[in-house]
């Protein structure tokens, strides 16, 4: 069972639904903030920052969470975004290369896993076959986030494709929007088996993991702030990219499960 990658007209849709609610957010009651678009596996760090950030600054952020790379295509289509976290370099740097960025800090790392139900029989086998799991006679399906609509695939199918896996598992594959909607079809069990990141997967009730791919098999898992050109909000947009970049740190980034960049 195969479930393609986003179409076309999905990100099309996508951007105009996310457009709709930018506007909806930036016209609401309450005193402006600068508005965030972030990576989804960044969900609960930066929920986490936002709160102490307005608590030790006195200054709100509104949050916006998605895919990095529809993200980049909503900000390319007019989408207001003061503040862009992307799950990879890559996002921003094509954004910068179109004159969009003001500045960029590099934030955060992170690992890639291979997720299954803990309820699962046999997980000892699989354990032991490692990142070859993914080609047990008894996979049938395997998650990874669409490597053409988000980072998490690409590092996904990087890996694989190293590993000499990925043409095998043509046919197998179950792909998600994004990092978290492949950790679901885990969690429910649409898919025997998830690549997702690390943070995503740390203390899930019902998950376990079975394999930690190498750092070196795919392209560093880094997240990258950068302050968007036009934004509304830059100043505010910049004090909270500092936050992150050198406050925030100390502490709170190994407390979910992240690393220095």
């Amino acid at each position: 069972m195969k479930r393609s990658g986003i179409s076309l007209r999905f990100v099309t849709i996508a951007i105009a639904m996310t457009m709709v609610v930018v506007w909806w957010i930036g016209h609401d009651a309450g005193p402006p903030a600068p508005l965030v678009f972030a990576a989804s596996s960044l969900t609960d760090y930066l929920e986490d920052a936002a709160g102490r950030f307005r608590d030790h600054e006195g200054k709100a952020v509104r949050l916006h969470f998605g895919s990095s790379a529809i993200l980049k295509r909503q900000i390319e289509a007019g989408a207001g975004a003061d503040l862009f976290v992307s799950a990879s370099p890559v996002e921003i740097d094509a954004l910068e290369k179109a004159g969009r960025v003001v500045r960029r800090a590099d934030l955060l790392r992170n690992r890639l896993v291979l997720v299954e139900k803990d309820s699962r029989p046999g997980w000892q086998e699989r354990w032991e076959a490692g990142a070859k799991a993914v080609l047990r006679p008894e996979i049938e399906r395997v998650a990874i986030g669409d490597p053409d609509a988000s980072p998490v695939g690409r590092y996904a199918r990087q890996a694989l494709t190293g590993m000499g896996l990925w043409e095998g598992l043509q046919g197998r594959l179950l792909q998600g929007v994004h990092a978290r909607q492949a950790l679901q079809y885990a969690r429910s069990g649409e898919a025997d088996l998830a690549i997702v990141y690390q943070t995503d997967a740390r203390g899930v009730e019902g998950l376990r993991t079975i394999y930690t791919f190498p750092s070196e098999a795919h392209s560093p898992i880094l997240y990258v702030g950068a302050v968007v050109q036009g934004g509304d909000q830059a100043d505010i947009a910049g004090d909270f990219l500092d936050y992150l970049a050198h406050r925030v740190r100390h502490g709170m980034i190994h407390e979910h499960g992240f690393s220095y960049p």
